[in-house]
């Protein structure tokens, strides 16, 4: 997420804001860019636990499900604040979300697993159209190229071949030491932070076999 002028720095005002639990913090950069325009905020029920930008819309999971925020008229084109747009209710508690580039929404959606949603465009309303059961909670989710890594609490790291969103399968499982609680890729390297485990760095060369190449024991929780 971008901190730079215009737009891209509001959306790091947005973060922080959808990031708690209540009203927006008194978290700015030192040195804000000028001018800094305030859009507008958000309240709801429930606390908010993540957030993803794609193009001019704004994605958000709090415990009810996945939201969508607009700052623009879908008509128009004109700026008119920050605006709910549509939002899917999820069985569980949704945790995390990442958004594919063909706007599929993978949700980690608590002890009711993996959810996928079809964003459609950004001012369609979106539909749930595929789900895996979790193993015991899914807390993290990322993805690349159709693969979804999915950190699942105490079943550690799982990887999910979501290149038919309608029925994703998990073709790959890491079990590690501690509850595994989100998880980063980059290039063939998974980085998975696993609460009392520390943080584990994961091969997935092979996504049917990760396996551990090595972990940082900070002592305390990652």
């Amino acid at each position: 997420m971008s901190m730079k002028r215009g737009h891209s720095f509001l959306y790091g005002i947005f973060f922080l804001l959808l990031a708690a639990p209540v009203g927006l913090p008194e978290c700015f950069p030192d040195e804000p860019p000028d001018p800094v325009e305030f859009v507008g905020d958000v309240l709801f029920g429930g606390n908010f636990t993540d957030v993803a930008v794609v193009g001019g819309a704004i994605y958000a999971t709090n415990e009810y499900g996945l939201l969508t925020f607009s700052l623009t008229d879908p008509e128009t084109g004109e700026e008119v604040g920050l605006t709910e747009v549509s939002r899917v209710p999820t069985p569980g508690n949704a945790n995390a979300l990442s958004i594919s580039e063909a706007l599929y929404a993978y949700v980690a959606d608590g002890t009711d697993g993996l959810r996928v949603i079809d964003m459609g465009s950004n001012f369609l309303p979106p539909r749930e159209i595929g789900s895996l059961e979790s193993l015991d909670q899914a807390l993290g989710v990322t993805h690349r190229r159709g693969v979804v890594f999915l950190a699942e609490g105490e079943a550690g790291l799982s990887i999910v071949d979501a290149s038919t969103p309608e029925n994703p399968v998990r073709i790959g499982r890491l079990d590690t030491e501690g509850s595994s609680e989100d998880v980063a890729v980059s290039g063939d390297v998974a980085y998975v932070a696993d609460g009392i485990g520390g943080l584990w760095i994961v091969d997935i060369d092979s996504l049917a076999e990760p396996r551990e190449i090595s972990r940082y024991l900070p002592g305390g929780i990652v």
